[in-house]
């Protein structure tokens, strides 16, 4: 009975399909095919076996500490550099550099007309050139604007700056939540991001703060609120450098993880139902699933 039965398995593993070709000798074919360990992941998305809850929480703790943290900091500086000019102003900055009537309040509403028109573009370059490059230089663009607040003179000067301002920063909420989602599960993500916003309400509950401690440095040369964007410019540049240094590509170019962690890594995303781990796209097809979303069109609306 057992010969009988296997010889029956047997005849099925060679028996031909309707193409000719039997499973067994399908299998040989794929297991030949001349494709990335990557590809063949995705198609064997189902068979990935799970992960040992340790090693897992290790790889979490790692990026956490080495992405997470970087672009939070990176996040609240991004927030004190929006909030600083109120923060100057208590500091006579307005009148410093000569503004009249209403135009401080036009610097506010200036800033968000590129804000919201650049973060769609600027979001697609993130997607073609990687994050890991895009966001420090993003930082850096807008920590150098925030020190060159520090050398304006007329109300030309700072809405200059306010515009470049708004460019630098349009696309740093959307790139960053992009980029972490290449590293962690949709289940993990969401205590991340949320991890993420809190950065923001620091920035507002300690900006008022930070600057106080900065107007009662004093100088002979400058006045506070100058110290004041040239010390939030100056740390915002200092965390855009160690982005550069550490913030890697993907999991599988991350210099703290382990060759088996990387692998681990992709075999997470790869489950979590990501059938690519890096992918290419055009401007052209980022704009046509943005256009052919109703709520996309709503959202442009109300904005």
């Amino acid at each position: 009975m057992a010969r009988s039965l296997s010889s029956a398995s047997d005849l099925d593993n060679k028996s031909p399909s309707s193409d000719g070709f039997s499973d067994g000798d399908r299998k040989e074919a794929y297991e030949d095919l001349p494709v990335s360990a990557e590809v063949k992941g995705a198609m064997d998305m189902h068979d990935i076996p799970p992960v040992d809850p340790k090693v897992e929480s290790k790889i979490l703790r790692k990026f956490d500490l080495w992405l997470l943290a970087l672009l939070a900091t990176m996040y609240l500086c991004n927030a004190l550099d929006k909030t600083n000019l109120g923060n100057a102003k208590t500091d006579g900055f307005d009148k410093a550099i000569g503004l009249v009537g209403n135009q401080y309040y036009q610097l506010i509403t200036a800033f968000y007309a590129p804000f919201c028109v650049m973060g769609t573009p600027i979001t697609i370059l993130i997607k073609k050139f990687t994050a890991a490059r895009v966001l420090p230089i993003m930082a850096l663009s807008f920590g150098a604007l925030s020190m060159c607040s520090a050398a304006v003179k007329n109300f030309g000067g700072i809405l200059t700056i306010r515009l470049l301002l708004a460019v630098a920063e349009a696309a740093v909420l959307p790139g960053t939540i992009f980029y972490l989602s290449t590293f962690y599960t949709r289940a993990e993500l969401a205590r991340r991001v949320g991890i993420f916003y809190a950065a923001a309400s620091i920035a507002g509950a300690f900006g008022g703060l930070i600057a106080y401690g900065v107007f009662q440095a004093k100088h002979a040369a400058l006045q506070g609120w100058q110290i004041l964007f040239l010390t939030e410019g100056g740390f915002t540049i200092f965390v855009a450098i160690l982005m550069a240094l550490i913030l890697p590509r993907s999991p599988s170019h991350a210099r703290f993880l382990s060759e088996e962690e990387k692998a681990i890594c992709e075999a997470r995303l790869l489950r979590d139902g990501t059938t690519e781990i890096t992918s290419n796209t055009t401007v052209k097809q980022a704009f046509k699933q943005i256009l052919t979303e109703w709520q996309t069109i709503f959202w442009f609306g109300i904005e």
